[in-house]
């Protein structure tokens, strides 16, 4: 064991103000962090869900098996790929009528299922179960009536006054006549470390120069979504930045209290022959031990907050506001690492320059009237 490593073992640091002040920053830079990865997945997902991050197409149209699309499927940056087609109809139940935009889901295997938005259900009277039935203009008119076999919550990110309901692929094909083996557009769905703005837009770019497809991105249809997104970054960026600054100021207020009370030790110990950078590292040592017991009490309540929000939806949001009805939180494990680990760097760095006093400390002065 090292001089400095023993001396810390022996000393105690214990100052509850610092100790709270690191719980508490730790605490808002983990809510910070996983309510903005909330907001991410949630509003990742309905556009993933709605529109997809990419669309492909050949003047309109596309072939399933188009073979310009194999360059792209051992693609690593891309999650799937399926095929999607959309039809514009006019829903009715009862006396009620309602535009309404089909598109195809994967999900949904049944021909005669249909997925449709709680806002159309109430407005229509309808619920799980019922039949729905809807009217398309294609080359003549057509009716189909379909079993309702789920009831979603609209999202927020679509205008009040789109609707869109869900089918299957092989629905569409038959309403529309296309074969079998086509569809509108193929559309692209990222992995997650690509699904910001900036590399979604350059994913698109790649994907069409690679097959000669013209590409279409939701980069360009939900512009205000990802520029939110992206002042939300540079929020959480600000809370890190104040809460570590508060956590340390709090930490190097408590440790030059503690080493002007033990300058008698620090003397008598550099009297023995020990160091002033050796002295250092022993108190960085009970500063980076105090700090980490705070981060670990702050990290502790912020997640059990989050799964109690996660589990409950408690807080809500107006959804006209924040895209969505509750506050959203994902537990980031990598992105709470990465928070803490800066706020340690922070606060220890920070700490580095009450560490100056102990080299002024001169043990002729504090070890006076000292006996060994």
């Amino acid at each position: 064991m090292s001089a400095s490593k023993f001396i810390a073992s022996r000393l105690s640091f214990k100052s509850r103000v610092s100790l709270v002040a690191t719980a508490v920053s730790a605490f808002v830079i983990v809510l910070a962090v996983c309510i903005l990865s909330g907001f991410k997945e949630e509003i990742y997902n309905s556009i993933s869900k709605y529109y997809a991050e990419i669309r492909l197409s050949d003047d309109g149209s596309i072939k399933i098996d188009d073979p310009r699309l194999e360059s792209l499927s051992k693609d690593p940056r891309i999650a799937s790929i399926s095929p999607a087609i959309f039809q514009a109809s006019l829903v009715q139940a009862g006396s009620q009528m309602q535009g309404l935009l089909f598109r195809s889901s994967p999900e949904i295997k049944d021909e005669n299922c249909s997925s449709i938005p709680s806002s159309l259900a109430r407005k229509l009277n309808l619920k799980q179960g019922d039949t729905l039935t809807a009217y398309f203009i294609t080359d003549r008119a057509k009716v189909r009536r379909f079993l309702i076999n789920d009831v979603y919550e609209d999202s927020a990110i679509l205008d009040q006054n789109q609707c869109i309901a869900f089918l299957s692929l092989e629905s569409l094909q038959r309403i529309k006549k296309i074969p079998a083996d086509q569809a509108d557009c193929m559309e692209i769905r990222l992995a997650n470390p690509y699904r910001d703005k900036r590399a979604i837009e350059s994913c698109a770019i790649d994907f069409a120069n690679a097959s000669g497809l013209i590409y279409s991105s939701s980069a360009r249809e939900f512009p205000a979504l990802y520029d939110w997104l992206e002042i939300l970054n540079a929020n959480v960026l600000i809370i890190l930045l104040l809460m570590c600054v508060v956590a340390a100021f709090n930490t190097i207020s408590a440790f030059l209290i503690f080493i002007m009370r033990s300058s008698s030790t620090i003397g008598l110990l550099k009297t023995l022959g020990m160091s002033s950078s050796a002295l250092s590292r022993s108190f960085l040592r009970l500063v980076s031990s105090s700090t980490i017991r705070g981060l670990l009490l702050g990290n502790l309540a912020a997640l059990l907050l989050c799964a109690f929000q996660s589990a409950t939806h408690l807080l809500k949001l107006n959804p006209q506001n924040y895209f969505v009805s509750f506050v959203p939180v994902h537990i980031d494990l990598l992105g709470i690492l990465i928070a803490n680990l800066i706020a340690w760097l922070a606060i220890m760095l920070l700490t580095l320059l009450p560490t100056r006093r102990i080299a002024r400390i001169d043990p002729a002065l504090t070890t006076k009237g000292e006996t060994l």
